[in-house]
């Protein structure tokens, strides 16, 4: 479960949800959860990737149109 140790997740709060949860049904929505964050990291990666590609991009443009 890493991608749950990068959020602001706490013990307090993952205790809570076992208290609510427990048995088998624990270990499926901790894992629906890290798959949600697991997919917000990425997607948040793809995004700034996608960003500074556009800028080498334009910067290549630019260079390549001067006199």
């Amino acid at each position: 479960m890493a991608p749950l140790a990068e959020t602001a997740v706490t013990l307090a709060q993952l205790d809570a949800l076992a208290a609510r949860i427990g048995g088998p049904d624990l270990d499926a929505v901790l894992s629906w959860i890290a798959a949600g964050c697991s997919t917000r990291s990425l997607a948040s990666a793809v995004e700034i990737s996608t960003s500074r590609i556009s800028e080498i991009v334009n910067a290549v443009k630019g260079f390549t149109y001067m006199d």
